[in-house]
């Protein structure tokens, strides 16, 4: 009974996250006097729902509980570890991603350092009108007229 209490008075402080896992704490402790297994679970579907523990913390929790077994928290473990092969996945494909970007660049910068680069713009791309000199020229291809481009010396287009 007081266990149901625990949880109704975590559900009605929402916002105070932690009491969510003080009150795994409690349940899994000898303290609690045991029989909580639903009440675990109930807070287990929380703590997963809101991300409030890492994995290993929730375990290390649970470890106190002489009642809780491998298989009563089976579906959390398996929601668990399925959180993480999805975070892995989506790790590895940036990885490649990034690494896919790292090496264009290295391209580029040796395109840059070993090619000319042609200027062929006739207009600012400013304001419009015929460039003319003194004209500043970026490399990401724009032009503008030394009074068109911004004191901090970067192209306003990009």
């Amino acid at each position: 009974k007081d266990a149901r209490r625990l949880l109704e008075v975590c559900k009605r402080c929402g916002p105070d996250q932690s009491l969510w896992v003080q009150a795994l704490s409690f349940l899994a402790s000898p303290e609690s006097g045991g029989g909580h297994l639903e009440e675990i679970q109930e807070v287990l579907r929380h703590i997963e729902d809101s991300d409030l523990m890492p994995l290993l913390l929730v375990i290390e929790t649970l470890r106190h509980s002489e009642e809780v077994t491998i298989g009563d928290v089976r579906p959390y473990l398996q929601a668990q570890y399925k959180r993480l092969i999805d975070a892995l996945s989506t790790s590895r494909g940036k990885s490649s991603q990034d690494r896919h970007e790292i090496l264009r660049m290295q391209q580029e910068i040796v395109q840059l350092r070993s090619e000319a680069k042609e200027f062929q713009s006739t207009r600012c791309f400013q304001c419009g009108l015929t460039l003319d000199v003194p004209a500043v020229h970026f490399f990401c291809g724009h032009s503008y007229h030394a009074y068109c481009t911004p004191s901090d010396g970067t192209c306003p287009k990009c």
